[in-house]
């Protein structure tokens, strides 16, 4: 993540006037162990399964990954001048961690890796993704996911 005081002047000054929206709602789920928590990743790097059409700034809608799509066919399609894709075009698990987390589930770190993973395009107006995001949690409830992993790009 670029800190505002490396961005050029028109970048930092886009960032600077974005409104942050108030999220007035409480977590679902309460504190358990790691042990006994199953969990899913989302990440904001714009990700689609090969094939798929890129996705561009703007697009609020989310994508999924379940854990049958093998990470070579897993593209990032998040395009900045902030941003260096060379190690998530190299590896997806920079960016997508599941064989991790697969490992920590193996190692009994972690109760259990959810089926499907998850990715928005980062470039993206919070409040118009909030309908989406709402609908993911619906999601990730319904399939008993208590624990979502935020990987911001």
């Amino acid at each position: 993540m670029v800190r505002l005081t490396e961005l050029h002047e028109a970048g930092r000054a886009a960032a600077l006037a974005l409104d942050c929206p108030a999220f007035p709602d409480n977590p679902f789920v309460g504190q358990k162990p790691l042990q006994d928590r199953t969990i899913a990743l989302v990440s904001t790097a714009g990700l689609i399964q090969r094939g798929s059409k890129p996705l561009r700034g703007g697009y609020a809608a989310y994508q999924r990954f379940e854990s049958c799509v093998q990470n070579n066919d897993i593209l990032i399609s998040h395009i900045s001048v902030n941003f260096d894709r060379s190690a998530a075009i190299s590896n997806i698990e920079t960016i997508l961690p599941r064989n991790a987390l697969a490992e920590l589930a193996s190692a009994n770190e972690i109760g259990a890796c959810a089926n499907t993973h998850y990715s928005f395009m980062g470039s993206t107006d919070p409040t118009l993704m909030q309908e989406h995001a709402n609908t993911l949690a619906q999601e990730l409830r319904t399939n008993n996911v208590d624990t979502a992993v935020l990987l911001p790009v």
